[in-house]
C-alpha cells in the first residue's frame, strides 16, 4: 500500500530563470504476511522472518535552473530527505524496530539540446546520508554510532528521436561510496564502501495516438569491498513498457 502528497511552486525571478520547491510525503506499507515458520520443538526458539515494513519518506527539494540557450542549460538542485523504517518480525510483531536516514542531497544538472532530434543531460551528485539504528542509544560498550554513507553519483541520459513515431533512449550511472572506515578506531567500521553501476538502453515506439510501446534491456552490477562490504552480482533485465493514453 503506498501514499504520495506533493505540493510544489514555480517562479520566475528573472529572465530564463526558473525557480521551483517541492514538499512531498511518502508511505510504504509493506506486508509479507508469512503464513508459516519454523521451531525446534524443545525450547521457544523460533526462526524470525520480516513480516512488514512500514516506511515514511518527508522529502523538500529546492531547485534553480538557468536557460539562456536550448544546447546549454545548467541547473543546481538540493534535497533533504529524512526516511523512517519500522520493521516488525515474525513472530514478534509487537516489538518493531526502528531505524532512521537523513540525507541532504548536493545535484549539478545539464541539460543540453544540441539538434532538433537530440536531448542530453549530464547530472553529478553528492548525497551526504546519516544513518541512526536503535544500537545508537544503547547505554552500553556495545553502542554502535550513526553511521555516515557518502555517496558519490554521475548520470547521463539521452533521447534521440529517428523518426515521429520511434526514439532511442539510453541511461548510464555510476555510483560510488569509499566510507567504510570512520570507526575503525573503535572497532566498529559500520558505514559503505562500494561501486554500482546501472545501464540502460530502450526504442521507444509511437504505435498511434493512444499505445506506446518501449522494449528495455538493462545491466545492473554492484561490486563491494571484498572486506568490508562483501557481496557483488551482476544483473540482465529485459522488459517490455507499455503506456496507454486513456485521455
Amino acid at each position: 500500500f503506498r501514499g504520495v502528497y506533493t505540493l510544489g511552486a514555480r517562479s520566475m525571478p528573472f529572465e530564463k530563470v526558473t525557480l521551483t520547491t517541492q514538499v512531498r510525503h511518502r508511505s510504504d506499507d509493506i506486508r509479507y504476511n508469512h503464513v508459516t515458520y519454523s521451531s525446534d520443538g524443545s525450547n521457544a526458539a523460533k526462526s524470525v522472518f520480516i513480516d512488514a515494513q512500514y516506511i515514511t519518506t518527508d522529502e523538500l527539494t529546492g531547485k534553480l535552473s538557468w536557460k539562456p540557450w536550448r544546447w546549454f542549460q545548467p541547473a543546481m538542485r538540493y534535497q533533504l530527505q529524512n526516511k523512517s523504517f519500522i520493521t516488525w518480525g515474525l513472530r514478534d510483531s509487537d516489538d518493531p524496530v526502528g531505524t532512521d536516514q537523513t540525507s541532504s542531497i548536493y545535484t549539478a544538472d545539464l541539460v543540453s539540446q544540441p539538434a532538433d532530434d537530440l536531448l542530453t543531460m549530464f547530472s553529478f551528485s553528492y548525497q551526504d546520508a546519516k544513518i541512526t539504528t536503535p544500537a545508537r542509544e544503547a547505554a552500553d560498550v556495545y553502542t554502535i554510532p550513526t553511521s555516515n554513507m557518502d555517496v558519490y553519483s554521475a548520470l547521463f541520459s539521452g533521447v534521440w528521436s529517428i523518426s515521429d513515431i520511434l526514439s532511442f533512449t539510453g541511461t548510464a550511472q555510476y555510483s560510488q561510496s569509499t566510507n567504510f572506515n570512520d570507526y575503525s578506531a573503535i572497532g566498529m567500521p559500520y558505514s559503505s564502501d562500494f561501486n554500482k553501476t546501472d545501464v540502460t538502453a530502450g526504442l521507444q515506439w509511437q504505435m498511434n495516438k493512444t499505445v506506446q510501446l518501449e522494449p528495455k534491456y538493462a545491466f545492473y552490477t554492484y561490486h563491494g569491498d571484498p572486506d568490508s562490504n562483501p557481496g557483488s552480482y551482476n544483473a540482465h533485465m529485459v522488459m517490455l513498457e507499455v503506456k496507454v493514453d486513456w485521455a
